[in-house]
């Protein structure tokens, strides 16, 4: 008779499992894009295709009666794979899906199928760019490129946005921002937007993949492409640093406007998103979330860790105006008023062109990072086995003054 009884719990056990499988139905989607509030299954989700051979990780929570069941998750076409993470089981029941996107994705949307016992419920999700901007300028009326500083209020200014992986871009929601107009033609490294500025000061102007919906969600600076945005605008007309082609000057000239400048960033550094608030605590230890870089954890799946040996930094200087920078000058990494390293740059270098080197970092560039299956990101914890953060670094550019610049002001930088 036990034998009976205990058969018949086990198939009701299972009959139970099956139903509820079957009755599955997913009513919210909680995402990068639909934080506050979530969105219905209909919407069609955005997950940011990775660069070159780094994939990039978007993760999402299913939310709806009896998804925490679901038995596997697959995702329709190429360069795109999904795994579950954390389930909520009982009322309120949900399930966590990571995806990981290649850089080599093509853009599109993708059918997500997760499968239950018997039946499966499907939702859409879509490749869309993750673009890196070099270079932020403003076209002047006879071509020339220039800083986008000192931009006029209320009147009609071409910006040029350089990159990589920029294309279809739009400029996203800007209240600032009376009229615009423009795109990058069909190409994917160039866009250049005809704007015009109503406010009078210094904001960012930001590039976001056009494929996105509405454009005006409150969470899309999270899909914003990466690179300088800043640009400043003025009460009035400036007058022009330049002479209109063919025209006659008469006594001295205006030379060509030049801008030396420290580069936009400094790769390989270590830091965290905050030195003094870890994320979370587990087993007596603080993790912090690393800010960059950001492939340490790169094919690191659920909760895991190992160690990395972390690249050297490299720095540089960049000619950030329209013409050529004829003469050589000196530029100088530092540490405070340290000096660590100089580097004398050639004559002659390009507009939007660089000049780079590589610091050697000091003593062990080794860390210990950490993934875990309930988190987002790639961790690090000052206490673990192998454990460095880099110092706030600063580029000084023509530290001898040898170059009559059109912007003084930005020859130094912190990282």
């Amino acid at each position: 008779m036990k034998t009976v009884f205990a058969k018949g719990f086990v198939l009701s056990a299972v009959l139970l499992t099956v139903t509820a499988s079957a009755s599955a139905t997913i009513t919210s989607i909680k995402s990068d894009m639909c934080v506050n509030p979530e969105c219905l299954s209909s919407v069609v989700q955005p997950v940011v295709r990775g660069s070159g051979s780094v994939s990039r990780i978007s993760v999402m929570t299913v939310k709806g009666p009896s998804v925490d069941l679901s038995t596997s998750v697959s995702v329709s076409g190429e360069g795109v794979s999904a795994v579950y993470g954390a389930r909520t089981h009982g009322t309120g029941s949900s399930i966590v899906i990571q995806f990981s996107v290649r850089g080599d994705a093509p853009f599109g949307t993708r059918t997500v199928t997760m499968k239950y016992l018997i039946g499966s419920e499907t939702f859409t999700i879509r490749v869309i760019r993750g673009g890196t901007i070099t270079t932020l300028r403003r076209v002047l009326d006879n071509g020339t490129l220039t800083a986008a500083v000192n931009i006029p209020v209320n009147v009609p200014v071409k910006l040029r946005f350089a990159g990589s992986s920029i294309g279809n871009a739009n400029i996203a929601r800007n209240f600032d921002i009376g009229a615009k107009s423009g795109g990058c033609s069909g190409t994917e490294n160039l866009c250049d937007f005809n704007v015009t500025f109503t406010r009078v000061g210094t904001y960012n102007v930001n590039l976001i993949d056009n494929a996105l919906p509405g454009q005006s969600s409150s969470a899309y600076n999270k899909f914003y492409y990466n690179g300088p945005d800043e640009i400043s605008v003025v009460g009035q007309v400036a007058a022009p640093t330049y002479y209109p082609v063919g025209s006659r000057i008469v006594g001295s000239t205006t030379p060509p406007p030049i801008d030396a400048a420290p580069s936009t960033s400094m790769n390989n550094l270590v830091r965290r998103m905050s030195k003094t608030t870890p994320n979370f605590t587990r087993d007596g230890l603080a993790y912090y979330r690393l800010s960059s870089p950001e492939n340490l954890c790169q094919g690191m799946f659920g909760t895991e860790s190992r160690q990395v040996s972390v690249a050297n930094p490299t720095w540089g200087a960049t000619n950030s105006g329209g013409n050529m920078i004829s003469a050589g000058f000196h530029a100088e990494l530092r540490l405070g008023t340290q000096v660590l390293q100089p580097m004398d740059v050639q004559a002659g270098l390009a507009p939007g062109a660089s000049s780079n080197s590589t610091y050697d970092r000091p003593g062990d560039s080794r860390l210990s990072v950490f993934t875990f299956l309930d988190q987002l990101g790639c961790f690090v914890s000052p206490t673990a086995v192998a454990f460095f953060e880099d110092p706030t670094f600063t580029v000084v550019v023509d530290t001898t003054s040898v170059l009559t610049e059109s912007i003084e002001g930005n020859n130094s930088k912190a990282y």
